[in-house]
C-alpha cells in the first residue's frame, strides 16, 4: 500500500476548504476569545504569512458553522455559536494601481455579499463606496436582527501599490476615506471588524473621523497569531520533515536545523517569540526542495522604486536602536527601516528597554536581500558579490 502523504494548503485561503479537504491544518483559533475580549482590531504582517486564511477562519466562526471547528481550541470554548452577518472584503483581489477599478471592485464585493444575504439596497442610494457599505451595514442588521461583523483584508494595496507618487497616493487615500469611516458611524450596528494589512498608515488620513483600531501588530500576546512556531512545525510536519531529510540523504534533526536557518527568525513584538514563513515551509516540504518560495511568489519592483530614493547604509539600518513609533511609522524616504520591517526583510533582533534592532530573519531573506534589493537601491553597489560579503547572516537565539 502507498502511504499517504500530507496535505499542503498551498494557496489555500478558504479554511472551510482545508477543514472539509483533510488539508494540515495549524490551529490558530485559541486566539479568537482573547479578540472577543475587544471591537476594533488592526494587525500588520508580511504577505504570505495567513493573514487571508484566519480572517476566512473568523468569518466561518461569526457565521456559526460549529461543525468546521470539531477538535480545535475555540469549539471547545465556544457554546453558543451565535450567526452573525459578515462582511468580507478583499483588497487582494483588486488593481491597486488604479483607485477608481478599486472603487468599482469594492462596490461589486459590497453587492455580492448583499445580494447572498438577500438585501435590497435601494436605487436611489447612491453608488459610492462609504454610502454603499453604510447601507449595507445598516440594511443586515435590520434583516438578521444582529450586530454586523466586517472583515477586511490586505486594506493597504491601494496604497502602497502607488506609494512613489505622491498624488497618486493622495487621491487613493481621499477615495477610501469614507470606505472606512463607516465602522465608525455605523458603531452601533458592528459586532467585531477585524483589520489586516502589511504596512501602517498612520500619518495618512484614511481612518480620519474613525476610531483607529487596536493595533496589535507588536502586541505579544499575539506574537505568534500568523506563522509557524517550532513546535507547531514539529507537531504537524514531521511526517514531512522525515520525507524531505530522506530525499536530501539528512537525519531528521539535521533537517529541523536546514529549515530553522531558511526559513524560520521572524520577530515581530518584544517577546522572544519566533516564527517560520509558512508558505516558504509548504512550499519546501510538498516540493521537498528548498527553495527561496516567498521571494520568488511576489514582485519586490515596489519595494525597489520606492527605496531607489532613499539615502542609507545597510548597516546603519541593522545596528541602530529604533522605537515602536520608528517600526510603526508610515513610510518615507528619509527613513525606509519601517518599510523593510513591515514588509518582512528584516525582523525584531533585540529589544531593550522599548527600543529595538532589526537584523535579517533568515537564509531566505538575506538571498532575496543580495540579489532584488541591494543592488537597487544601495547607493555605491555595483556587485552582488560585493555585498553579499558584507552582510553576514548571524540567526536568531531562540
Amino acid at each position: 500500500m502507498v502511504p499517504t502523504r500530507p496535505k499542503y494548503p498551498i494557496g489555500i485561503q478558504s479554511f472551510s476548504e482545508i477543514r472539509k479537504g483533510g488539508y494540515i491544518y495549524v490551529d490558530k483559533t485559541g486566539y479568537i476569545p482573547l479578540l472577543l475580549e475587544g471591537k476594533y482590531y488592526f494587525m500588520s504582517r508580511p504577505r504570505r504569512f495567513g493573514k487571508s486564511l484566519f480572517l476566512s477562519t473568523l468569518e466561518a466562526y461569526f457565521l456559526g458553522k460549529k461543525e468546521l471547528f470539531e477538535g480545535l481550541a475555540v469549539g471547545e470554548w465556544e457554546k453558543d455559536w451565535t450567526e452573525y452577518p459578515v462582511v468580507h472584503i478583499d483588497f487582494n483581489t483588486m488593481d491597486g494601481t488604479d483607485i477608481e477599478t478599486v472603487k468599482r471592485t469594492l462596490l461589486w464585493q459590497l453587492s455580492r455579499i448583499a445580494e447572498a444575504y438577500g438585501v435590497v439596497i435601494p436605487e436611489d442610494a447612491p453608488r459610492e463606496i462609504g454610502t454603499y457599505f453604510a447601507e449595507l451595514v445598516i440594511s443586515l442588521h435590520a434583516k438578521t436582527g444582529q450586530q454586523v461583523v466586517v472583515l477586511i483584508d490586505e486594506y493597504d494595496k491601494a496604497l502602497i501599490e502607488v506609494l512613489h507618487d505622491e498624488d497618486k497616493l493622495s487621491a487613493a487615500t481621499t477615495a477610501l476615506r469614507p470606505f472606512f469611516n463607516v465602522l465608525k458611524s455605523c458603531d452601533d450596528k458592528i459586532k467585531f471588524a477585524f483589520i489586516t494589512g502589511v504596512s501602517r498608515f498612520r500619518n495618512t488620513t484614511i481612518f480620519s473621523g474613525f476610531n483607529n483600531p487596536s493595533d496589535i501588530s507588536l502586541a505579544k500576546d499575539f506574537a505568534a497569531m500568523f506563522g509557524l512556531t517550532q513546535k507547531e512545525l514539529e507537531d504537524h510536519f514531521r511526517q514531512g520533515i522525515e520525507i524531505i531529510a530522506d530525499d536530501y540523504e539528512y537525519p531528521y534533526d539535521m533537517m529541523l536545523s536546514v529549515l530553522k536557518d531558511k526559513y524560520d527568525g521572524y520577530r515581530f513584538t518584544d517577546a522572544k517569540t519566533y516564527v517560520y514563513n509558512p508558505f516558504s515551509v509548504l512550499n519546501a516540504l510538498s516540493k521537498r526542495r528548498l527553495e527561496d518560495a516567498w521571494v520568488q511568489s511576489g514582485s519586490s519592483r515596489i519595494l525597489q522604486t520606492y527605496l531607489r530614493r532613499s539615502h542609507f547604509t545597510f548597516d546603519e539600518m541593522t545596528s541602530r536602536w529604533v522605537s515602536d513609533t520608528d517600526l510603526q511609522a508610515t513610510y518615507s524616504t528619509e527613513n525606509p527601516l519601517s518599510l523593510l520591517f513591515q514588509t518582512g526583510y528584516l525582523t525584531i533582533r533585540d529589544y531593550k528597554r522599548d527600543f529595538y534592532r532589526l537584523g535579517i530573519p533568515n537564509q531566505e531573506v538575506q538571498s532575496a536581500i543580495v540579489n532584488l534589493l541591494i543592488p537597487e537601491f544601495v547607493k555605491g553597489t555595483t556587485e552582488v558579490r560585493t555585498i553579499e560579503s558584507r552582510i553576514p547572516w548571524n540567526p536568531c537565539q531562540n
